[in-house]
C-alpha cells in the first residue's frame, strides 16, 4: 500500500511539473531535445516505447519554430539522449529531425532526410 501511494505522489509531482511548465510556456528549456516525426502515428509509437523503458520524456506541440507535419514532437532532457536515441534505433522509429534548444533558438543536430 504505502508503495502504491509513493508512487501516485511521484505521478501527481510529474504532471504538476509538467503542467506548470505548459502554464509558464516553457515546453521546452534550454539543452532539451526536441525529436521531430513524420506522422503522429509514430511519434504517438515512440512516446509509448519510451515511456514503457521508464524515460523521462514530455510529448508536447511541435514548437512553432520548428517545422512538422504532424504538429507533435517529443522533449526530453539531455541526460537521456543514448537512452532515447539507443531505444528508438532498436525499434526503427529515429526521428526525421533531431534538435537542441539553447539561449539562441533550436539547433539541427540530425536530419533523416
Amino acid at each position: 500500500m504505502v508503495l502504491c501511494c509513493q508512487r501516485t505522489l511521484v505521478a501527481a509531482r510529474e504532471l504538476w511539473h509538467d503542467a506548470r511548465l505548459i502554464r509558464e510556456g516553457i515546453m521546452v528549456r534550454d539543452k532539451d531535445y526536441v525529436a521531430v516525426f513524420h506522422s503522429v502515428h509514430r511519434v504517438m509509437k515512440a512516446e509509448k516505447i519510451l515511456k514503457r523503458e521508464k524515460i523521462d520524456i514530455l510529448l508536447i506541440p511541435t514548437p512553432r519554430q520548428l517545422t512538422s507535419d504532424c504538429g507533435l514532437a517529443i522533449r526530453y532532457d539531455a541526460s537521456v539522449r543514448e537512452r532515447v536515441d539507443a531505444v528508438l534505433a532498436a525499434e526503427g522509429l529515429l526521428p526525421v529531425e533531431l534538435y537542441r534548444k539553447d539561449a539562441g533558438g533550436f539547433e539541427l543536430v540530425s536530419s533523416i532526410a
